[in-house]
This record gives C-alpha cells, sequence and structure tokens, in this order.
C-alpha cells in the first residue's frame, strides 16, 4: 500500500494537470482527463500489486513443495 501512495516515482502536480488538461476537450470539464488518469495510475498500481502477489504464490509453493519432501524425507 505504501507503494501506491509513493509520489517520488509518479508526475508531478504540474505534470499530472497538464496531462489532465490536455486529454480533456473542455476546459471547463476536466472530469475526462482526471478519468483517465486515474485508470493509468489504478493499472500501473495493479500490476505492481500483481506482480507481488504472483511471486509470493510462486514462492509460497515452492516452500511447500520443500516442506512435503522433507517431512518424506523422514517419514
Amino acid at each position: 500500500m505504501g507503494q501506491a501512495l509513493d509520489t517520488s516515482t509518479g508526475p508531478s502536480r504540474a505534470e499530472a494537470a497538464a496531462f489532465v488538461s490536455n486529454h480533456s476537450p473542455d476546459p471547463q470539464d476536466l472530469l475526462p482527463g482526471l478519468c483517465l488518469l486515474t485508470e493509468r495510475w489504478l493499472h500501473r498500481v495493479s500490476a505492481v500489486n500483481r506482480a507481488d502477489i504472483l511471486a509470493a504464490r510462486i514462492h509460497l509453493h515452492q516452500l511447500k513443495a520443500m516442506t512435503c519432501a522433507l517431512v518424506a524425507m523422514f517419514l
């Protein structure tokens, strides 16, 4: 969760404001650009978390296999 709130790897406020403005056809309605910025941020954050979850799942699978092998050796 800390990574999701970490602003050091994301755009600056000026870059975010420019992105929102550039992706909003009506200068009075910034919602389309804000939605697109939010969507891209969610994709980036979920991709990081999904990779972490997959790595942890693989690690747990390997740990389970090693544990089963050790138990089998002593039975």
